[in-house]
């Protein structure tokens, strides 16, 4: 039951984002939003409890949408960084994935 619930929950986000995300930014910059707020979103549903998260699946799902999300974050940043519409979206994320030396500030 909660699996089901979390999948519609998922897909009605994911659809949502793209459709606004679609409208607004270049293809690229609208797959990183769509991907990286249901890295959020799944992110927030982890219980902490290991068999709890296995059961749900989550350790995949959070592989699955937040890999290698830092990277194309600052590849995007450095590719649009003339486009103040599309830096300000892409600052209202963080870099998560990071462990040392970690900077969200390219210059």
């Amino acid at each position: 039951m909660m699996i089901k619930r979390l999948a519609l929950i998922s897909i009605m986000l994911v659809i949502s984002q793209g459709i606004y995300a679609g409208e607004k930014y270049p293809q690229d910059v609208s797959q990183f939003i769509e991907k990286r707020d249901q890295c959020d979103y799944l992110s927030g549903e982890i219980s902490g409890e290991p068999e709890i998260d296995n059961a749900r699946n989550l350790n995949e799902q959070l592989d699955k949408y937040c890999k290698g999300t830092d990277q194309l974050l600052t590849t995007l940043k450095l590719k649009y960084k003339e486009n103040k519409s599309i830096l300000k979206k892409l600052d209202t994320y963080e870099l998560i994935e990071c462990t040392n030396n970690c900077s969200n500030d390219l210059e």
